[in-house]
């Protein structure tokens, strides 16, 4: 009979996760460049100007090029590369605490365990760039 607090305990842990599976496969992002008529890539798709809204996958990170646009004197602007990482979404992380359970770990293997870091991005092409040491 002592197993029984214990199988319960279980099947609490394991209807209770994360359910990582429920969340949307997709975010929204905006993006500002300064100067706003910079050019920009989102994931190899090309935008001109901003502001930009992007719908974005969860599962892959964000992959940003910005450069200025070329002027008569620069044909050829210096771009600049960022890339936006992942976290886990509040669903993966209690997939991952449910995870002894065993069923919500499968939560972690969809896009809706993830989320990216920042859904708000400003890019300033007009700032020097950081110092490295």
């Amino acid at each position: 009979m002592r197993r029984r607090p214990m199988i319960c305990v279980m099947l609490a842990a394991g209807l209770l996760g994360g359910c990582s599976f429920l969340n949307d496969t997709t975010e929204t992002v905006a993006i500002n460049t300064i100067p706003a008529n910079a050019v920009l890539f989102v994931n190899g798709v090309r935008y001109d100007g901003t502001p930009v809204f992007v719908m974005v996958e969860r599962r892959h990170p964000l992959l940003l090029t910005v450069s200025p646009p070329p002027c008569a004197d620069d044909l050829t602007p210096e771009t600049v590369n960022f890339v936006v990482p992942r976290d886990f979404s509040t669903q993966g992380v209690l997939d991952l605490l449910g995870s002894p359970a065993l069923l919500p770990i499968i939560g972690l293997f969809y896009p809706g365990s993830r989320v990216l870091q920042t859904n708000n991005i400003v890019i300033n092409l007009n700032e020097p760039p950081a110092a490295e040491d």
